[in-house]
């Protein structure tokens, strides 16, 4: 199936670990996958922001979610791009973006643990990469974004894709929503049910 690369051809770079969700009925190699994406803690600088349920990533932001059971909220952004992105929590969510006016930001990671995770967004050419396990969750995407939630073994997930959205995600009994104006949704994990609506170009497809 196709494969969103998180590091190529995007000005930064974002992982995150988020804590706290249920387990699922498919547990192959959830462990190896959260480890991967995992940062090592301590290695940037702590922002001390409010609880968030939910998490945006915008302005061309690439992101790693890793979602691991235990461990507390925490956001850390690496040094040298410490002044290069924003993280501001809204209403439950957490926004992730570049600072207003930056063009050029290197690599930024950003290490974000969470007791409660809703939702994961991803809009104006961003990039989400997710591992871990989740019982259910929304994911949106739009404006030419992508979002590769196949390492994230879900329950259920609710998709809303458009705008040539790239999305592939991975569930054991059902994922339902919509994708339109070319949006592209791949399904994995053979779920029971399979209830995507789809208008104006947009594809599922299931592997």
């Amino acid at each position: 199936m196709r494969r969103f690369a998180s590091s190529v051809g995007f000005v930064a770079a974002a992982i995150l670990v988020l804590a706290g969700c249920s387990s699922n009925d498919d547990s192959s190699n959830t462990t190896e996958s959260a480890t991967t994406a995992r940062p090592q803690a301590g290695e940037g600088v702590t922002r001390d922001l409010p609880k968030f349920s939910s998490v945006s990533v915008n302005r061309g932001v690439a992101v790693r979610v890793a979602v691991e059971a235990g461990a507390p909220q925490n956001v850390e952004v690496t040094k040298t791009a410490d002044e290069s992105v924003t993280t501001k929590v809204k209403d439950g969510t957490l926004v992730i973006s570049r600072t207003s006016g930056t063009s050029e930001v290197g690599v930024i990671d950003v290490r974000v643990s969470s007791s409660t995770i809703q939702e994961l967004a991803t809009r104006g050419g961003s990039t989400l990469n997710a591992a871990g396990k989740i019982d259910s969750y929304d994911l949106k995407a739009s404006e030419g974004s992508s979002a590769d939630a196949t390492a994230l073994r879900a329950k259920n997930i609710t998709i809303t894709a458009s705008e040539s959205a790239n999305v592939a995600v991975y569930a054991v009994k059902s994922v339902t929503g919509t994708a339109t104006e070319g949006a592209s949704v791949t399904v994995r994990g053979n779920p029971k049910t399979t209830k995507v609506k789809t208008s104006r170009g947009a594809t599922v497809t299931s592997d």
